[in-house]
């Protein structure tokens, strides 16, 4: 149909607004939404069953004023957050469930560091960037293994800027500009890391870094030759640890990021003359890497452009993400589509299906990815919850009761006499998100009365479970 303000579908989850030069056709068939323009191409959305949903669970407010996110990590069972700002600073989180953080330390690098990016492995951190001045480019080796007491324990300079740095298995890589190399560490103990080889690679790195990716002992790149024919290429490790090329596929666009997954490699590349709406067109192009010697192209879909994206794939689904994150499945190569997406959610971010740890204003957000076949809402317990000592205490007129939950659910804070006996409820809430929240007893009981002098239980509790705090009011 057509209008001079049309509102469609897109991907099952985008909203666009179309031009009144455009005319739309709307219609159900099988179950299936299908949406076509007369006049420039067909779009097709999945059944809406098979929209995931993705949810926060919780977020965390623990960056001082001026911080600001730069990096997340994951190793094990921790998370690592670097933040700038006056400084570099990496914060360690200890994930006792995949949604409970405990931070358990933090380091401040020296003033004069710029810490451009870190890997992690068995709680050593790898960090390249520089040092007191411009061009003292540098690895710092940090030991975070015992909470309380990281420390650096080796440091090395380099000639040239190093931009991107990738650990697979025992082997640590950096890779360097002008002129174009490649540092590779033994990292087999991660404190000591060996250098085994300084090589020239056949390309060229820059500041998107994102075109380049390790997997299998393969390298894939998002190659630009000088003559403007952009290729996605596949090169391989030779005996000496030098780098030669298996293949190239030519792809329209220009490249912005990449990521591969078992079998396959998903590109993103943009052509800066084609325009949806008021912004850049990208593509997602899906290639089969099976035969690395023979990658072939399986299918694309046109996406909004992504300038910087953070790319993740994992079991046929993709997670891209920069001002907000999208999700994709992959099963039919040659029709992907969109199941997912959250506008609550920013770069830098990390995934570890069904859990995304991302920025969202300055706070550390948990989202959780409702697939029904893969993930199960956790039920709640004693671990849900975390109630603090009332500020001030002993008080007279009020006082302040400071709680943290884990996990979306109802909380109940009641006040009770020494012999039992309920005598107040401060609240009574649904919290959508979890976090660190305040309430407030004014010292009275359920009929507004003030209550006595004394010893008093303040109880926390989520469903079954509860936990309780003594408070003492003046008289």
């Amino acid at each position: 149909y057509s209008t001079s303000d049309t509102t469609f579908l897109f991907n099952g989850s985008h909203f666009f607004k179309g031009d009144s030069t455009y005319r739309w056709t709307v219609s159900v068939f099988d179950g299936q939404i299908e949406l076509a323009s007369l006049d420039t191409f067909s779009l097709h959305v999945p059944p809406l069953q098979e929209i995931g949903h993705v949810k926060i669970f919780s977020q965390l407010d623990f960056l001082p004023e001026g911080l600001y996110f730069r990096q997340i990590e994951l190793d094990g069972d921790f998370l690592y957050v670097l933040a700038e700002g006056n400084g570099y600073h990496l914060y360690v989180f200890q994930l006792t469930k995949h949604y409970i953080l405990q931070l358990v330390g933090s380091f401040d690098f020296p003033e004069e560091d710029y810490i451009d990016e870190f890997k992690v492995k068995d709680g050593v951190a790898y960090c390249i960037g520089s040092g007191e001045s411009y061009g003292q480019w540098k690895l710092i080796v940090l030991d975070l293994s015992l909470p309380g007491s990281f420390k650096t324990v080796d440091e090395e300079y380099f000639v040239n800027q190093p931009l991107k740095i990738i650990i697979q298995n025992n082997r640590l890589f950096i890779f360097h500009d002008y002129p174009s190399e490649m540092t590779v560490y033994n990292i087999s103990d991660p404190l000591c890391p060996v250098s085994l080889v300084k090589t020239t690679v056949p390309f060229y790195i820059g500041y998107e870094k994102g075109k380049l990716q390790i997997s299998n002992d393969l390298i894939y790149y998002g190659d630009i030759r000088w003559a403007g024919d952009n290729y996605f290429s596949i090169y391989c490790f030779n005996d000496t640890l030098g780098i030669d090329s298996l293949a190239s596929l030519p792809l329209s666009g220009r490249f912005i990021g990449l990521t591969v997954d078992k079998s396959n490699a998903y590109v993103i590349t943009s052509r800066e003359d084609e325009y949806w709406g008021n912004g850049r067109v990208g593509t997602l192009n899906i290639i089969d890497v099976s035969d690395p010697e023979n990658p072939k192209l399986q299918g694309t879909v046109s996406i909004p452009y992504i300038p910087f994206p953070y790319m993740y794939a994992q079991n046929n689904f993709l997670f891209m993400g920069e001002a907000q994150l999208d999700i994709f499945e992959t099963n039919d190569p040659e029709s992907p589509f969109q199941v997912g997406f959250s506008r609550e959610a920013s770069i830098p971010m990390v995934v570890r299906k069904p859990w995304v740890y991302c920025d969202w204003k300055n706070k550390l957000r948990i989202l959780y990815i409702n697939y029904p076949e893969t993930f199960k809402e956790p039920e709640i317990n004693s671990s849900s919850f975390q109630l603090y000592q009332n500020y001030p205490n002993p008080f007279r007129s009020s006082t302040t009761i400071t709680y943290t939950i884990f996990q979306p659910g109802i909380v109940e804070i009641d006040i009770f006499n020494i012999l039992g006996q309920h005598v107040a409820t401060v609240e009574k809430k649904a919290c959508d998100i979890g976090g660190t929240y305040r309430a407030v007893w004014d010292g009275k009981d359920s009929r507004g009365d003030q209550c006595a002098g004394g010893v008093y239980i303040c109880r926390i509790r989520m469903g079954k479970h509860f936990k309780t705090k003594k408070i003492v009011k003046l008289q």
